[in-house]
């Protein structure tokens, strides 16, 4: 059997064959060419194009196993790699070369090379569609259609392609047997309307054997009932599509507020899952996720079956606003029955009283059992399906009978319905009823530890603590100034009205879920949610094309005043001249290939086409080069131009296109330090270095990218870090150089400049000049397309992580922090300090508010490589004390305080007296293990540790336990503060001391305290703490 489809029906578009797109965008290939270079510099020899291949041909099934290169033209020769391997390795599988167990985990990796470079995309389905026409070999055949079929249930092809990869398959789906049916998938999977631009996790083996056996995919759906239901979906369908057939199956009548989850089997943690979320790439996951985890899985073979053993799909009400009444929908009202009983008795979600807990039992088993029968006291036995487990071990009681007699009382009489609309009123009752929870970590100071729970329903957002399982906070929605969501640094920040008194007025937490709370939160109550400012806006191709235009008009105005001039490229060599030679004559023979696209058909994953001149200048001087240049592109003199050639070559040395060898130090972040440094006192070669930079990264073909054009773009973002252009029309050609590559923004290239543009705005309105080059930790992020993370450590020995800009400031970080921990914002007198191991001690060094961030992380690079230290410590303290030292409506500030107390007690900073150390211990009792209850002598041990070592013999511990026993009823931030009050009675407290030595005075000793406070500086012993002088 040998199909063809190149000829599509008059009814369709002209001109939209896949032989019409092979014409405009296919390679030059050469017959019987074992080596491309060899064969093109042979054929300029001949001076004859005779064994060019026709581009009929190009188009129609090959039986050689190999391709010279990639039908498409690319620029990386990465892709053409890629592009040629892939090419052989559907050979493999089409001709049975390969072990059944290794055909799926060979696809595999050829998608996870389109997920990683979008441009392969359209080269598979080129060699599939190739392959598949004219093919003599009926197993061959269908076998390519079915990795058609797969292929196109996991990639999206382009835009251009797509249409002619339509009609394509529209003809196949003529054809008779399994042909026309993997064509109608194919086709299926092109035509349906895609949310997602494309996916980013490989086919599961379900999906696999279900095209491979021309069946739909089979799911299970489970229930809180116990019961399953099995779905059959399409390859295509999302999660909205599953909904509604899941609803069709059960004779829901409407689906507000229901959605569907998926359940981790281990642990019982759900997921929301979006609507517009693919099922078959969930399910992908799936199996991702369990071959990961099983370690002792040896091949890529994976059972098939309705479902993950590791997952579920569960359907459940996720917005539950009002409790169904006798005339709801009965089918509704059974499913939200029984997800209130799973919430109550099974996992305890609702944290009901015991009293509740009974009562509902008894209605519970009114809706199982109907009327009570005091001679069935059997069906009461189960006990663990009516109440839950906390109350169950709360007290021994004889349970079943407790259930009878609530079934006798609260249930007894009631119809089914009824007594599930009572139960659920009665449930509702309660703070903790309808919410979703989502694990979340605090960002700051809690004596409740970090992990806790958000849980959100219609009435507000509650707080519950893992460690104590009890909720500790309630805030309703009336209470809320804004909610504010990062979704760089994935936290969510609720600000609290200045009325609501009482309460700290911000908490902000990190959590993986974010678009999930702040969906569900902006259903109960819209507008509240504050997203982060985006700095780019949505431009459409015309926007492109304008851009374009501005873009050369600038380089005319940089000619013309004399700012840049055009360059030459360095000699290109023997094989660039003869491949350019060989498409000059490429062209004459086959003009129909060169022809220029309409506009509206310009392929997204094309070449370059060669663009006209354009007055005084040319593109190509302009753009992308892999060869040296003869002459700076700005007018230097001398010695300046010869150092703008040299940092050029810097440049293609970094970027991997020129060899690094002969530089002494081969790292590649030094490279880029070393170039930086040099402009960094000169503007006019940070000018050069601009247009160098815009040169390297201006291509007129954004999906072509590389890992070569990505170390361009590095270099660019870090130089608009450091500083901006000196000359006004420099930087408007970079403006427009930014905006122009930005609006493509899912590709790499847009993604860069997005990046550089926030940069740029942010670096401009900086108010200080960057005085060091970036750190490498600096120039690690820029690569990542990411702010800079910092890691503070907090007096209670918790530390926050933070991502912070270029052009911050320490005094813009130390903003940052109190903000995270809920401390007041015009909190005063706390500072940053960097402490670093030297020679066993650790200096101290404080950070100036003035300087900018980046600088200093540069400087602390420097420290460890001086003195071979691994890390630098930061740490947030209060570093000047004015009575009355903290606002006592701040429990954040006056816990930060009370621990960087505790640690100057320990270091002997603060004098004490063996009454003042005892009190203190039992301060510290109270804070930590609360009210008095007869503790054993050994267990004061922990308290007494906050003391220095000599004074710890002094003290007794059934004197800390008199003292203690008279605390009771003092809370921990009253113990906290009772804490600072006794340090206050001395009268240096607060001085910020210095270790000093002085060398005129013998009758004191050598090593002092030199103290720094609020009336005046003062002189201290270090070992006996005795006042020397005031």
């Amino acid at each position: 059997m040998t199909a063809t489809f190149l000829h599509v029906p008059s009814s369709q578009k002209a001109n939209k064959t896949f032989l019409d797109f092979a014409e405009r965008f296919f390679n030059v290939h050469v017959a019987n060419s074992s080596s491309p270079i060899t064969k093109t510099v042979s054929a300029v020899r001949r001076k004859s194009t005779s064994d060019i291949v026709a581009i009929r041909d190009m188009v129609r099934y090959t039986k050689q196993a190999t391709i010279s290169t990639s039908l498409i033209h690319f620029k990386s020769e990465q892709i053409i790699n890629l592009a040629c391997s892939a090419f052989k390795d559907i050979c493999k599988i089409v001709r049975g070369e390969t072990r059944p167990d290794q055909e799926d985990y060979i696809l595999r990796s050829i998608f996870e090379q389109c997920f990683k470079y979008d441009e392969l995309t359209d080269e598979i389905f080129c060699q599939l569609a190739r392959q598949t026409n004219g093919c003599p070999i009926d197993d061959y055949l269908i076998k390519t259609w079915d990795i058609f079929a797969i292929t196109s249930s996991v990639l999206r092809p382009s835009a251009t392609l797509l249409e002619y990869l339509k009609n394509y398959v529209s003809a196949a789906c003529k054809a008779p047997g399994k042909i026309g049916e993997y064509a109608k998938i194919i086709k299926r999977c092109l035509g349906k309307e895609r949310i997602r631009p494309k996916r980013t996790i490989g086919p599961s083996t379900l999906e696999v054997e279900s095209i491979r056996n021309l069946q739909p995919l089979l799911l299970k759906v489970h229930f809180y009932d116990g019961k399953t239901k099995a779905l059959a979906l399409d390859y295509t369908d999302t999660v909205l599509n599953t909904i509604k057939k899941i609803r069709e199956k059960i004779n829901l009548k409407s689906l507000e507020g229901w959605a569907l989850y998926e359940e981790k089997v281990i642990d019982h943690h759900q997921r929301h899952l979006q609507d517009d979320e693919f099922i078959t790439e969930i399910v992908g996951a799936w199996q991702q996720q369990g071959s990961a985890a099983s370690s002792k899985t040896a091949s890529p073979v994976y059972q098939l079956s309705l479902t993950n053993a590791s997952h579920r799909l569960i359907f459940a009400k996720r917005i539950i606003t009002t409790i169904p009444d006798i005339d709801c929908d009965p089918v509704e009202l059974h499913f939200l029955y029984s997800q209130a009983v799973y919430h109550t008795v099974d996992d305890d979600e609702y944290q009901l009283p015991s009293s509740t807990c009974i009562q509902l039992a008894g209605l519970h088993a009114q809706v199982l059992h109907g009327d009570y029968e005091e001679e069935n006291i059997f069906r009461y036995t189960e006990v663990d399906s009516f109440l839950c487990k906390r109350v169950l071990d709360s007290e021994a009681r004889n349970w079943p009978l407790e259930i009878s007699l609530a079934h006798k009382k609260f249930g007894n009489g009631k119809k089914k319905h009824e007594a599930q609309i009572r139960y659920l009123s009665l449930a509702s009752q309660f703070p903790l009823f309808g919410s979703n929870h989502f694990l979340a970590y605090y960002k700051g100071y809690w004596i409740l530890g970090l992990e806790i729970l958000i849980a959100v329903n219609k009435d507000g957002i509650k707080f519950i603590s893992l460690q104590q399982t009890e909720m500790f906070q309630d805030i309703a929605y009336m209470e809320l100034e804004s909610v504010i969501g990062d979704t760089d640094n994935r936290t969510i920040t609720f600000l609290l009205k200045n009325c609501v008194a009482g309460k700290q007025k911000c908490f902000v937490f990190e959590l993986n879920e974010l678009k999930g709370v702040c969906q569900l939160i902006d259903t109960f109550l819209p507008n509240l949610i504050v997203w982060e400012k985006s700095f780019q806006d949505n431009k459409s191709e015309y926007d492109w094309l304008k851009l374009n235009e501005e873009t050369d008009l600038c380089r005319k105005k940089l000619v013309q005043t004399g700012t840049a001039r055009l360059v030459r490229e360095s000699g290109i060599g023997f094989f660039r001249s003869a491949i350019r030679r060989l498409s000059r004559r490429s062209s004459e023979k086959l003009p129909t290939m060169q022809d220029s696209p309409k506009k509206d058909e310009s392929p997204v994953r094309n070449s370059d086409s060669n663009q006209n001149d354009i007055l005084p200048t040319k593109r190509d001087c302009w753009t992308f080069t892999k060869n040296p240049l003869r002459q700076s592109i700005t007018k230097l003199d001398g010695d300046l131009e010869e150092e703008a050639l040299q940092i050029f070559t810097w440049l293609l040395m970094y970027s991997g296109i020129e060899s690094a060898s002969a530089l002494e130090d081969n790292e590649p972040f030094s490279l880029v330090q070393k170039i930086l440094s040099e402009i960094m006192q000169n503007h006019h070669l940070c000018n050069e270095l601009y247009l160098q930079l815009i040169k390297q990264t201006m291509t007129n073909n954004p999906e072509s990218f590389s890992k070569v054009l990505s170390k361009f773009w590095h270099c660019l973002i870090a130089l608009i870090c450091v500083r901006t252009p000196a000359n006004d029309l420099i930087e408007e050609y970079l403006r427009l150089h930014l905006q122009r590559c930005s609006i493509h923004k899912h590709l790499e290239e847009g993604r860069f400049a997005s990046f550089a543009s926030i940069c740029l705005s942010r670096t401009k309105h900086s108010y200080r000049l960057r005085k060091n080059v970036p750190s490498k930790a600096e120039l690690k992020a820029i690569a990542s397309r990411k702010q800079m993370e910092l890691r503070v450590f907090l007096q209670d020995g918790h530390q926050l992580v933070f991502g912070f800009f270029s052009d911050e400031t320490v005094d813009q970080l130390i903003r940052k922090i109190t903000s995270r921990t809920g401390m007041r914002p015009d909190a005063e007198g706390l500072g940053l300090y960097a402490s670093i191991e030297s020679n066993g001690s650790r200096e101290e060094k404080y950070l100036l508010p003035s300087e900018i961030m980046a600088d200093m992380m540069c400087e602390f690079e420097g420290w460890m490589k001086t003195i071979r230290s691994s890390s630098v410590r930061l740490s947030l303290k209060k570093r000047i004390f004015i009575e009355p030292y903290a606002n006592l409506d701040d429990p954040v500030e006056i816990d930060m305080l009370y621990h960087q107390s505790v640690t100057d007690v320990f270091e002997k900073k603060i004098p004490l007296t063996q009454e003042d150390a005892i009190r203190l211990c039992a301060l510290r009792a109270q804070t930590e293990c609360g009210d008095y209850q007869h503790f054993s002598t050994g267990s004061y041990n922990s308290v007494t540790r906050i003391l220095p070592r000599p004074i710890r013999d002094l003290i007794d511990a059934q004197d800390i336990a008199k003292l203690h026993m008279e605390l009771v009823g003092l809370g921990p931030q009253q113990a906290n503060e009772a804490f600072l009050r006794v340090l206050q009675d001395w009268p240096l407290y607060g001085a910020k001391l210095f270790g000093v030595k002085q060398t005129t005075l013998e009758d004191i000793p050598k090593k002092l305290w030199f103290g720094v406070g609020q009336i005046g500086v003062h002189l201290m012993e270090q070992e006996g703490q005795v006042l020397q002088k005031n």
